[in-house]
């Protein structure tokens, strides 16, 4: 007796998967509380105060209870910030006190919008990146954070000891953008939620957006830089009260692509 075989057309009927970010734009390291590329399970590593036991979490655990149900009515930190570009980057930070906070009392921590993010309530809350990133010509990086009203509030997207930085920081009423101190844009007073990012080219040349508008150009002419650290701008003074969503970072220049890349993150965090 012959046996009939149907196939079966698994794609029919059935839910397009979704698409992310970096599923269309290939970046070197990439860290956020969202999902941003197919396949990524956990986002970030928590540290729950009351018995300094660890989890990892995917971007749904983050909002769906299931973190503030481990963290209970304790504190949770960020042990790791797991590189999402594929290329293993983690950011990381051994040190309890050093460690970024996620969860307040059992809350989680959001920006001015209600969406999660992470707070650096210490003088000294950084991440190391597991692998250093030397760069030598072009690159763009992007960046969501939350500035405060005053203070030095340092917003920094990658860094090193050495010096070398691509970062904004706000002290007073200035809002400034430095690659390794050599580029300087914006006294706006505003405040609130950012999202901004810095495009090297070929040619040395430099710009830099906030929300998704220009606010200036420059010319570095540095031949290389060494990014080893997360968050952290040693100079000025680290990172206190500042808030933290995102950083991708690109070893390439993106200006054809920088339109839809804002478009993309903007359309997330509701930012401008």
């Amino acid at each position: 007796m012959a046996t009939t075989i149907f196939l079966v057309n698994p794609r029919e009927g059935g839910v397009t998967p979704p698409s992310y970010l970096l599923d269309t734009y290939s970046a070197a390291a990439a860290y956020s509380l969202r999902q941003l590329k197919t396949g990524v399970t956990s986002v970030v590593r928590v540290r729950r105060s009351s018995d300094n036991r660890e989890e990892n979490f995917t971007a749904t655990e983050i909002t769906d209870g299931t973190l503030t149900g481990f963290c209970g009515g304790g504190n949770g930190f960020v042990v790791t910030w797991y590189d999402q570009s594929g290329n293993a980057n983690d950011a990381t930070q051994s040190v309890a006190s050093s460690q970024p906070r996620i969860v307040l009392s059992g809350v989680i921590d959001t920006d001015t919008n209600g969406t999660p993010t992470l707070y650096l309530p210490t003088g000294n809350s950084y991440f190391n990146l597991t692998s250093n990133i030397n760069e030598v010509q072009q690159f763009h990086n992007f960046s969501v954070f939350t500035r405060p009203a005053s203070g030095n509030r340092t917003t920094t997207s990658l860094g090193a000891a050495s010096n070398d930085w691509i970062f904004s920081w706000a002290t007073g009423n200035a809002r400034r953008t430095d690659l390794n101190t050599n580029v300087s844009y914006d006294t706006s007073t505003s405040t609130g939620l950012f999202l901004q990012n810095n495009n090297r080219n070929s040619s040395n040349g430099v710009e830099c957006w906030f929300n998704g508008s220009s606010i200036g150009t420059g010319s570095i002419t540095t031949s290389s830089f060494v990014f080893t650290q997360l968050l952290r701008y040693s100079t000025l003074g680290n990172s206190v009260g500042s808030l933290h969503s995102e950083v991708i970072y690109f070893e390439s220049d993106q200006s054809a692509n920088r339109t839809a890349i804002e478009s993309d993150i903007n359309g997330y965090y509701s930012i401008y």
